[in-house]
């Protein structure tokens, strides 16, 4: 390793590498490759380091093969112009500019985030890239919410168009870090690094087929939004929304519903548990599970607060006996929504006792 002092031109970087190899005793004649990445001073024709290289080798009767380095973050990501609205969208969220901005991020951490804080991003570090936008997504909402709470909102935060692209963004990040990982292992000889490379070219050529007919297998983050989203409108409204455009096993019975006046009365007139609940068990069949399965999906936060706040008023210390199965007896009872029907219970027992 040599330290480069003022200027860093390839006549420099030449010097310093024509020192280092005289100071190890090396023989320039044993040289077989030059990498670098595709600065010009390491590139250039005439007045770069790698041309003044092979020059140098072969006034000493040898000859090297001049390769660019595959592994430069930089040459990972391909810019585009809609993807880089993207990329600048996030970087100025969260970039470091504000000390005191991003001290209140780290006050995400309160509400419970999958991550505490985002990483920085630098332009010059690829790397970071990945992780800051996988971090950014899974803190979307809170992030939304902060801003809004600024005075500061987002309005990409709420467009879905924007964040089905910072999604794919995301997906895509993954797997240019899995292959700067790869290309960084270990004991790796070209052929290695090759095949890595060859892999990630068969790849993207999957991918591309596979998006071009809207399969995002391998894209998770997309997947997850483009199917939750058509999930949640086939829910809500399912007389709106395009048969085709559903699961195949879901599609006889849309069309059937669709076609069914009554039934769109009733999609207006009733709360959808009840119009899910007053669909034919035999006609319906998917269209009930997949409601069954969307309804189980419901905000948790104030049965959570609730049974925990009821937990520290029943567990206390000023009780003398507390078992954790008369605990969770309490506890049913005190959160249930269920109203026991006393007069019919007593009914239902026929049998009456007299107090003496």
């Amino acid at each position: 390793m040599m330290s480069l002092k003022g200027t860093t031109t390839g006549g420099n970087i030449f010097d310093a590498v024509s020192e280092a190899v005289e100071k190890m005793g090396l023989k320039w004649d044993k040289l077989c490759g030059v990498t670098t990445d595709g600065a010009p001073a390491m590139t250039g024709e005439r007045k770069g380091m790698a041309s003044m290289v092979c020059v140098k080798l072969k006034e000493s009767g040898g000859e090297a093969v001049r390769m660019h380095c595959i592994n430069h973050q930089e040459a990972l990501g391909a810019k585009t112009y809609q993807l880089g609205d993207v990329m600048n969208t996030v970087v100025k969220t969260v970039i470091r500019a504000r000390g005191l901005y991003h001290r209140e991020f780290q006050a995400l951490s309160d509400v419970d985030a999958e991550y505490g804080d985002v990483l920085y991003h630098s332009d010059v570090r690829w790397l970071s890239r990945g992780s800051l936008l996988q971090r950014f997504y899974s803190l979307r909402s809170e992030i939304d919410k902060f801003l809004k709470g600024k005075g500061r909102p987002s309005h990409e935060l709420s467009d879905p168009l924007w964040l089905a692209d910072l999604a794919f963004l995301v997906d895509l990040t993954h797997h240019l870090n899995t292959l700067n990982k790869n290309l960084q292992g270990k004991e790796q000889l070209v052929s290695h690094l090759y095949a890595h490379m060859k892999a990630f070219c068969v790849k993207l050529r999957l991918f591309e087929t596979q998006l071009r007919s809207f399969n995002a297998a391998h894209f998770p983050a997309l997947v997850f939004k483009i199917f939750i989203e058509k999930q949640i409108k086939l829910f809500w409204t399912p007389f709106l929304v395009d048969a085709e455009e559903v699961e195949e096993s879901l599609q006889l019975e849309l069309i059937e519903m669709q076609c069914d006046d009554s039934l769109k009365s009733q999609h207006q007139l009733l709360s959808l548990p009840d119009f899910y609940q007053s669909l034919d068990h035999a006609k319906f069949p998917v269209m009930r599970r997949h409601a069954k399965r969307m309804m189980s999906l419901f905000g948790l936060t104030y049965i959570c607060e609730q049974t925990f706040s009821l937990l520290n008023q029943n567990k206390s210390r000023l009780r003398s006996r507390m078992t954790d199965s008369h605990l969770c007896e309490v506890l049913r009872v005190s959160t249930t929504k269920l109203s026991p029907d006393i007069p019919a219970i007593l009914q239902s027992k026929g049998q009456h006792h007299c107090f003496h």
